[in-house]
């Protein structure tokens, strides 16, 4: 369970929620129908146009799922399959055969069956080489989703504002146009706030996590497909064990060693 993106999300809405309710008689403005609309409609309208919505109900599934930590890389449990792998082969070159069904990771579950299958080092490198950057491409594709979207409601913000502005302009020369200056501008801006807050809060969060943890399943991979090398060379486990380490840092890699040591 990811806390902190749980925690930020909440501090989100507590600072919006504090900002409404403590906002001295603008409460009912801040809370106005056609800003909402503008700004969320118009951004649902837009994302739309720009993508499939059954891409977009997939795609944010998929986010909230590694926002509240659903989905993510353990690196010490792959490690830990990696070396068990190496240890086993070295004592029965027929280990793979019967411990794949063990393998949690579905990424070196996939190299190790080309393994088993009997594929050359050259061919190994060259497939999972190919699903790895494939697998990279379609996840940035995800980030610039969001990044794209996350344009939309500063700018239908800015239209609900215009759309305020024009009313007011329009009742000018009206004998009580001086008493609805002040709040017909406050219910336009509010629009741009909804929009700015929306942008900050929800979008660009998401697009920046969502890019965090593509560099760690990047980096995850790139890790297994180093130790299915190894173990398609028949290296030594200590040998498999020490490159897989290198993928961590110094406090990471003394973790490791003292969960191997006690368990």
């Amino acid at each position: 369970m990811n806390i902190s993106s749980i925690l930020g999300f909440l501090a989100a809405i507590g600072v919006l929620t504090f900002a409404i309710v403590e906002a001295e008689g603008a409460s009912s403005v801040l809370l106005n129908s056609h800003a909402v609309m503008m700004v969320f409609g118009g951004t649902f309208a837009a994302s739309c146009v720009c993508f499939p919505f059954n891409r977009i109900f997939r795609l944010s599934m998929l986010a909230f799922k590694r926002l509240v930590g659903m989905v993510g890389q353990d690196y010490e449990k792959i490690i830990k399959e990696v070396i068990g792998i190496a240890e086993g082969m070295k004592s029965d070159p027929q280990y793979a055969k019967t411990a794949i069904a063990k393998v949690h990771n579905q990424f070196l579950k996939e190299g190790l069956q080309l393994v088993i299958d009997g594929v050359t080092e050259e061919q190994l490198l060259d497939i999972m080489s190919a699903r790895i950057e494939t697998t990279k491409r379609r996840y940035a594709s995800e980030v610039n989703m969001f990044r794209s979207i996350g344009k939309f409601p500063p700018a239908f913000g800015l239209l609900g504002t215009t759309f305020g502005m024009i009313g007011l302009l329009n009742q000018l020369g009206s004998p009580e146009a001086q008493k609805m200056i002040g709040p017909s501008m406050a219910i336009g801006l509010v629009a741009t706030l909804y929009g700015i807050a929306l942008t900050n809060f929800i979008f660009i969060p998401i697009a920046e996590n969502l890019a965090a943890s593509n560099a760690e399943d990047f980096a995850a991979r790139k890790m297994v497909l180093e130790g299915l090398v190894m173990i398609k060379r028949k290296t030594h486990p200590l040998l498999v064990e020490e490159k897989m380490k290198s993928y961590l840092l110094p406090a990471e890699r003394a973790a490791v060693e003292r969960k191997r040591k006690t368990s």
